[in-house]
């Protein structure tokens, strides 16, 4: 028997007296301190396995996965109809040489796809187009298939 379970996205914009500009400046700044970032996948749904991938990428590397990731253009705040959203997360620890946790990202591979880029004083919302897997997937040293597109499984 097929078993789906789709969990809604609902999303919010927000806007801050400083901009989005001025927002992807200062998460600009941790972007020398990084030295290590954490790569690590999750469901909110049990019946929804995730990915079976956790990477751990340190220096240059890590550095480059954040930068691609900032890279990315902000979401479009305006009303979104989304496909489903199966539950599945990415999350990335951005951590300096101490082990400091200097930013995370928490990334949704279906439903909208957002990437939501946060740190101790600041919080984008960015919009993965699909030139974003794969350079995710390189970044990682692992094929695209491996994390994108999710599908659930078949039950």
């Amino acid at each position: 028997m097929n078993k789906l379970v789709c969990l809604p996205l609902v999303l919010a914009a927000c806007s801050s007296s400083g901009g989005f500009e001025s927002q992807v400046a200062d998460l600009q700044t941790k972007e020398p301190q990084i030295d290590s970032a954490q790569f690590d996948t999750a469901s909110s749904i049990p019946e929804n396995t995730p990915p079976a991938v956790s990477v751990n990428l340190t220096d240059a590397a890590a550095r480059k996965l954040y930068a691609d990731t900032l890279a990315l253009p902000e979401l479009n705040p305006s009303v979104h109809s989304c496909p489903a959203n199966f539950g599945i997360t990415y999350s990335v620890v951005f951590s300096d040489d101490g082990g400091t946790q200097l930013a995370t990202a928490s990334i949704t591979p279906a439903g909208c796809q957002v990437v939501t880029l946060t740190s101790k004083t600041t919080s984008v919302v960015l919009s993965p187009d699909a030139d974003y897997w794969p350079l995710l997937a390189a970044d990682l040293g692992i094929t695209e298939t491996q994390i994108y597109p999710y599908a659930p499984p078949n039950r």
